[in-house]
């Protein structure tokens, strides 16, 4: 006879009909993910041939702020066509700014096709976390978590190879066009086992927040643009805008009911506030990576296929995190809460004092600097799932899509600002002025002195409301 716990174990999840639906779960994220490695990697070789350097980074930018809309509105395209007809709109999309990309003869062009992409990976993204509470039963919802977070740290290894191999055959049109055929096996798979009609309770008619996610969207942009910038004014500017447009959607997140996020995820008096904090908390942290590779080129004299793959350590220990403790019981995920905050704490400390060290490219420094980045990770990933079962478990009745949408929401938004900050950091501890090693020392130091608040803002979260029923 099987039993509650076999049935929730690794085994259960990964065979029979969980285990194709666990296929389009993870290779959706996968795909997702894959490509904004992969197109990051190649993006010097299109430059070369398409030209358009002074768009370089509207790549991302722009990509990042069309997943933040196709995240939001995932909720309603879901709600209104069900499971296997969203997934299939998704990735349709996905697939038609992929073909762009590929075709394309300038870089406007493909800052089309990267929008359009964007906006069609922000959905799967939603999607594949949204799908774990309707096609899973609750036991399954932790380990589904991480097997689809987990899919980020094998992109952060596949996306740099693939994009390495074609970007070094001078082929980079084909790195978009070998995406092509897996989307179209994903969408078949999808079609077989995923169900039609949508079983949640939520009303099907749900308006879009036009309004809040042009301001949403207004926000990340005004940082990010302004971080691009050398200027400490224009940069502080950018980030006094941004900071008023979150502020003013709280107030109208406040007085409306057609919300971007769930009831109490504002407030630190609510359960939802406490959970919400830490997972913004997390993915903040989790994006100083940006900066590894620089750091490493410049003050370690790193090759950067050598450093790339090194700055993937973060993500890697995040996917290590997320498998490894899977399991944990509920009644323990505190005290994980408390070594997630400590092991980063110490983390972030040991790189602010190796990073700015030259010696810290070879011999053991040099592999404590790796175990570092990936402790990292795996402080985030321990309690990542634990996290997100929480929100979805604790979500009040007919908000339980919005919960779900929410958490990619967070995610994104988080991501955007975490890397348009470190931006706004590196540049006041001069990595451009005075720039070269001694600006890239400055700012490492910096970069990762100041980010040791991160972890000790979640342990003094936890600390403050250890004695409160929110871990339940």
């Amino acid at each position: 006879m099987t039993t509650s716990q076999d049935t929730a174990s690794w085994k259960a999840l990964l065979s029979g009909q969980n285990g194709i639906k666990s296929i389009v779960l993870a290779g959706g994220t996968a795909l997702h993910a894959t490509n904004i490695y992969l197109s990051t990697t190649i993006l010097p070789s299109v430059i070369e041939e398409i030209g358009g350097l002074s768009f370089y980074a509207w790549n991302t930018t722009l990509f990042m702020v069309a997943s933040i809309i196709g995240s939001v509105l995932s909720r309603k395209i879901l709600s209104k066509n069900g499971a296997k007809a969203s997934f299939r709109i998704a990735f349709l999309i996905f697939g038609l700014g992929t073909l762009i990309c590929g075709l394309a003869p300038s870089m406007l062009v493909m800052l089309l096709g990267r929008t359009i992409q964007g906006f069609g990976g922000g959905i799967i993204f939603a999607l594949a976390y949204a799908m774990i509470r309707l096609i899973f039963e609750e036991r399954f919802w932790p380990k589904a978590f991480s097997l689809v977070s987990g899919m980020w740290g094998i992109a952060t290894l596949l996306g740099p190879l693939l994009g390495g191999i074609f970007a070094e055959m001078n082929a980079w049109r084909y790195a978009f066009f070998c995406l092509l055929p897996l989307l179209f096996i994903f969408i078949f798979i999808g079609e077989r086992t995923l169900p039609t009609k949508n079983n949640s309770e939520e009303a099907t008619i749900i308006q879009t927040p036009w309004l809040k996610i042009g301001m949403i969207t207004s926000a990340v942009l005004a940082i990010a643009i302004s971080s691009l910038s050398q200027d400490i004014a224009y940069n502080a500017f950018g980030l006094v805008i941004s900071l008023s447009l979150f502020g003013l959607l709280y107030f109208l997140e406040k007085k409306t009911t057609n919300r971007l996020m769930p009831t109490g995820a504002y407030s630190l008096k609510n359960a939802a506030g406490f959970y919400y904090s830490i997972i913004s908390l997390l993915v903040i942290s989790s994006s100083l990576e940006v900066f590894i590779p620089y750091f490493l080129q410049t003050i370690q004299l790193i090759n950067p296929f050598k450093a790339g793959f090194i700055a993937a350590f973060m993500a890697v220990g995040w996917t290590l995190g997320s498998l490894g403790f899977s399991s944990v019981s509920k009644e323990k995920i505190k005290t994980l809460l408390f070594i997630s905050g400590i092991l980063m704490t110490v983390s972030f400390i040991g790189l602010a004092l190796l990073f700015p060290n030259p010696a810290a490219g070879s011999g053991k420094l040099f592999y404590l600097l790796c175990l570092l980045i990936i402790c990292i990770g795996i402080g985030i990933g321990m309690v990542w799932p634990h996290l997100l079962t929480m929100v979805l478990s604790n979500a009040k009745a007919g908000e339980e899509e919005l919960a779900t949408t929410s958490i990619t929401t967070t995610q994104l938004v988080m991501t955007s600002l975490g890397s348009a900050l470190c931006g706004l950091i590196v540049n006041f501890f001069g990595i451009s002025n005075p720039g070269g090693i001694i600006g890239a020392t400055s700012a490492a130091q910096g970069l990762f002195g100041l980010a040791i608040i991160l972890p000790v803002l979640i342990l003094c979260i936890v600390l403050i409301f250890f004695k409160k029923n929110y871990i339940k």
